[in-house]
């Protein structure tokens, strides 16, 4: 009986210290930096529940220095779970502030070649475009060097039987796919009654199927590859039926224009 009321005894004041550090956790959480929060991972997951563990909201790295966190196990798995029917980005890493000069926001790092720096079970999709041309992704060892994808995305306004975009293609780029949507309808005249995507020599270059004038008529074209000799000027081109240079100008409407194409930037200096 003695050796019985002795193990209660023992845990109830185990019981207890369990529970206070629970509760120690929860009133310091809002004070806890990241380094510690993530110097406590394995003892916040073991030792208390959800609701102890601190807000990401609330995590600072208030000593302005590098944070490691270093995974040694093979079971030592960090999963984000997202389950809520979300209509918006969940996972987010940004650059927001300051006036970076070199280096990555991410970077991905594998030294075994048997394990890939990055696997992607799904669609991804990649974002960029303007009037002046976007890069999108680079190969090259530096931010000066290598092939780019680069990416126009521009709304024009039209006004005449040919209307350019703000920058002209590359000497010596290659164009991949050319698209356009009638954001808001145009008006023609005379044999002026389809729009296409081309130069002012062959006004449906970029679009062997032309579009009437009316809003959210699309082209879409994937480009037989040729290496420009020249730089080109890419136009939205009023044409007839058939794809001739119209003798009218188009008028009023906009037309949203998207080119993807590769350029070569010159290796660095040794």
């Amino acid at each position: 009986m003695k050796r019985l009321l002795i193990g209660l005894l023992m845990l109830a004041i185990t019981s207890v210290a369990w529970g206070q550090t629970c509760s120690n956790t929860t009133q310091q959480k809002q004070h806890m930096t990241y380094s510690e929060w993530i110097g406590n991972w394995d003892n916040l997951a073991s030792a208390c529940t959800a609701v102890d563990a601190p807000d990401w909201e609330d995590l600072t790295n208030t000593a302005d220095t590098a944070t490691a966190f270093v995974s040694n196990n093979t079971a030592e798995t960090v999963t984000f779970d997202f389950q809520s029917a979300y209509a918006a980005d969940q996972f987010i890493i940004q650059q927001s502030t300051g006036n970076p000069t070199a280096g990555a926001v991410l970077s991905l790092v594998s030294a075994d070649t048997d394990s890939p720096a990055l696997k992607i079970a799904g669609a991804t999709q990649i974002v960029g475009g303007a009037a002046a041309a976007a890069i999108v992704q680079r190969f090259g060892a530096s931010v000066t060097e290598g092939m780019e994808i680069r990416v126009i995305d521009e709304v024009v306004a039209t006004g005449a039987i040919n209307n350019d975009l703000t920058e002209d293609i590359p000497d010596g780029a290659v164009i991949i796919s050319v698209q356009a949507n009638v954001e808001t309808a145009m008006t023609g005249g005379g044999t002026t009654d389809s729009y296409a995507i081309g130069t002012s020599g062959n006004p449906d270059l970029y679009s062997p199927v032309v579009g009437l004038l009316t809003q959210n008529i699309k082209l879409d074209t994937v480009i037989d590859w040729t290496v420009l000799s020249g730089a080109e000027d890419v136009q939205v081109n009023g044409v007839t039926a058939a794809g001739a240079a119209g003798d009218t100008a188009l008028t009023v409407g906009t037309v949203r224009v998207r080119i993807v194409y590769l350029a070569l930037n010159s290796l660095d200096d040794a």
